[in-house]
């Protein structure tokens, strides 16, 4: 079953579902009609679109401030960042201030520019095998970069499909 076709208002109430949380903005069209038909919809994040649609919000800022204290008390004093670009505008402006900030509380100094990186990470279903293996390549050679720093980062922040490839390394 299509992810478009589970969002149908029939499919869901066969299945006795009584809400969803739909992730990801290619859905969004069929949640607001799931929406305006009735249908208990939500979405994790403010969608960068304008909707009616219901949605929580996460809390970034306890998050890495908290992985930022374990990090420190594991005596982490060089923690870098893996992430890429989204559609969610602003994101990750907002969490590189958030992250720089819980450094200095947990007495972490040095400059989190030379440790962050935005890494290109295109979707795999837009790209050919070809272009899957140079993106792998360039991810990894953004590693070898990291790790040739004069003091290399000891911990990693990754994003979630970061990580699959960072195990690989």
């Amino acid at each position: 079953v299509s992810p478009h076709e589970i969002l149908n208002r029939r499919y869901l109430e066969k299945e006795r579902l009584q809400g969803i949380v739909v992730i990801g903005g290619d859905y969004l069209a069929d949640a607001n009609r799931l929406r305006e038909q009735g249908f208990p919809v939500i979405t994790p994040a403010k969608p960068i679109v304008t909707t009616a649609m219901n949605y929580v919000s996460f809390n970034h800022v306890d998050s890495v401030r908290s992985m930022t204290r374990h990090f420190a008390a594991a005596g982490h004093q060089r923690i870098a960042v893996l992430t890429y670009e989204t559609s969610t505008l602003g994101l990750y402006e907002s969490f590189k201030k958030d992250f720089i900030h819980a450094l200095c509380q947990a007495d972490i100094l040095y400059n989190p520019n030379d440790y962050w990186r935005l890494v290109d990470w295109p979707p795999d279903e837009l790209l050919g095998p070809r272009e899957k293996e140079e993106k792998e390549k360039r991810f990894f050679a953004t590693i070898d970069e990291l790790l040739a720093l004069p003091i290399p980062p000891t911990a990693f922040f990754c994003r979630d499909f970061l990580l699959q490839p960072l195990l690989r390394y």
